[in-house]
């Protein structure tokens, strides 16, 4: 159940993210700590398999089995939307996913080629 609830919210989230009006005020919406926490939890998930029933943040996220590809690669749409808010630079940079978008681009280069290119452009957003 917990488990359908996070890709029915990724879902979501990347509906969201169509380009509309109200786009950028959406992105500004997830532009802060908790948010990115919560994204970097789910990339260490899908990285790692495994995830904890305990966190930090109070936000607890069930043990998974290692995310599809089509689950990551709809993170990948989120994250290059994100990246294009320059002051989104300092929450990508505090969390560390320069090393995990440049882990996914390497890891997934067989696999993946539109998370690639999506990880190539998130990436290219970040360090302008």
């Amino acid at each position: 159940m917990e488990r359908e609830m996070i890709f029915d919210t990724i879902d979501l989230l990347l509906l969201l993210c169509t380009d509309s009006k109200s786009l950028r005020t959406f992105l500004k919406q997830l532009s802060n700590d908790t948010w990115f926490h919560l994204f970097y939890q789910l990339t260490q998930q899908c990285n790692d398999g495994l995830g904890s029933s305990i966190n930090s943040s109070n936000i607890h996220l069930p043990l998974t089995p290692t995310f599809d590809l089509k689950t990551m690669e709809k993170l990948g749409i989120l994250f290059e939307k994100l990246s294009e808010l320059t002051e989104n630079r300092r929450l990508f940079s505090k969390y560390n996913f320069l090393y995990i978008f440049k882990e996914w681009k390497q890891k997934f280069v067989n696999d993946s080629p539109f998370l690639v290119l999506n990880m190539k452009s998130t990436l290219l957003n970040l360090e302008q």
